[in-house]
């Protein structure tokens, strides 16, 4: 984060987040205004031809609206990241300007690393590769089907192949079923 701060890739609040500790936010504000004072970046005078994307920060103010909008559509997306097997960084191709967490509905996957902080975990770890070889930095089929009590949107990733990307993840044995989000799958 430093870094991008520092050659101007990036931007932080003029308030420091309610998470955020004030020296680490002093330090990343210093950061961000030396590089404006340098004209880097996105404080530099050609900004808008150096094809620097702003992202706006997920999730979004609107969340809900949002959300309420695009259930049961689907949509062309593009992974900018993976979190895990089951949750992922996407953009709509339609507005690249907002990012997404989107948790695939109706299963769960184990997280890379275990919970305990005791080191990696060896079939999440899997999994999660697995989805990356597959998926990041694609542009996928989403259809969107609500959002959970987190703020993350809820949509299974829809192929020709499979019926949704969550079959092949369960029939690999790389996630298992989710009750608290099976409620919302709208794909069989």
């Amino acid at each position: 984060s430093l870094l991008l701060l520092q050659r101007g890739l990036a931007t932080v609040p003029e308030r420091a987040p309610a998470k955020m500790s004030k020296e680490l936010h002093d330090s990343y504000l210093a950061a961000m205004n030396a590089s404006k004072a340098a004209k880097l970046g996105l404080f530099a005078p050609d900004a808008a031809r150096t094809r620097v994307r702003v992202v706006k920060p997920f999730p979004p103010a609107n969340a809900g609206e949002l959300a309420a909008r695009m259930k049961g559509q689907s949509m062309k997306v593009r992974v900018d990241r993976v979190l895990s097997a089951s949750g992922l960084v996407v953009t709509p191709l339609d507005d690249q300007h907002q990012s997404l967490q989107l948790n695939l509905t109706g299963i769960q996957a184990p997280p890379a690393n275990k919970r305990d902080g005791s080191g990696p975990d060896p079939l999440g770890s899997d999994a999660k590769l697995y989805v990356e070889k597959l998926l990041n930095q694609r542009v996928v089929s989403v259809l969107f089907e609500g959002m959970d009590n987190f703020g993350n949107f809820l949509g299974s990733i829809v192929s020709a192949k499979v019926a949704t990307f969550q079959e092949d993840l369960l029939t690999r044995g790389y996630a298992k079923t989710f009750p608290a989000t099976i409620i919302f799958c709208t794909t069989s």
